[in-house]
């Protein structure tokens, strides 16, 4: 089967904590599926109080909402995916993480092995709903990974190479490389988000 997949990065360079680099896939059983019209009974670019709200991070976090606007979407989406989304902070993201002996250990992970989901309300119903949709449009979900990248080695990188284009290039062909192998022989699209100012690849 076709399997349409996008690769993007969320992060300011970064302040404080990873900059991550993520990848998601789905199966389809047509090529040319759109997935915002399959999806559309489930999703939405905006927040409605129905639907999951699927946009940029920055477009959907603010400090009054929290993690509010955030976390609905990624455990539903997650929820499509084999022991996903977990019950812990530190168990998601080891089983999401490219490298799995992630370490967790800068100062910021410090009491960060926080139960998940954090908020109170029907998680569950907007999941059965996501899950319909896909199973409409013939579609399944077939990965999500994510490469972290530690200030430390951010900075480290970038002052070698005064940019932070080929470090996020690299991760992003790590992600996709991984999805080419969880879907060998099959044909594969995939929109990768612009990487650090890169225009051409």
């Amino acid at each position: 089967m076709p399997v349409i997949a996008g690769v993007d990065e969320v992060g300011y360079g970064p302040w404080l904590g990873p900059l991550v680099v993520c990848s998601t896939a789905f199966r389809a059983a047509q090529p040319e599926l759109e997935l915002w019209e399959a999806l559309r009974s489930a999703v939405a670019r905006e927040p409605d109080g129905e639907r999951l709200a699927v946009n940029d991070s920055k477009e959907l976090y603010s400090p009054a909402r929290g993690i509010g606007g955030l976390e609905p979407t990624v455990l539903s989406f997650l929820a499509m995916l084999p022991e996903l989304p977990g019950t812990s902070f530190r168990a998601l993201a080891c089983r999401l993480s490219l490298e799995r002996s992630l370490a967790l250990c800068a100062p910021w992970y410090e009491g960060a092995d926080f139960a998940i989901p954090q908020l109170e309300g029907d998680l569950g119903g907007r999941a059965v709903a996501l899950w319909d949709a896909l199973r409409r449009a013939n579609a399944v979900a077939l990965s999500c990974r994510a490469a972290w990248v530690e200030p430390e080695e951010f900075n480290r990188v970038v002052q070698s190479r005064k940019n932070k284009s080929d470090l996020l290039f690299e991760r992003a062909c790590a992600l996709v490389k991984s999805i080419l192998e969880a879907a060998p022989r099959e044909d594969v699209s995939i929109a990768l988000g612009k990487q650090g100012g890169r225009r051409m690849y």
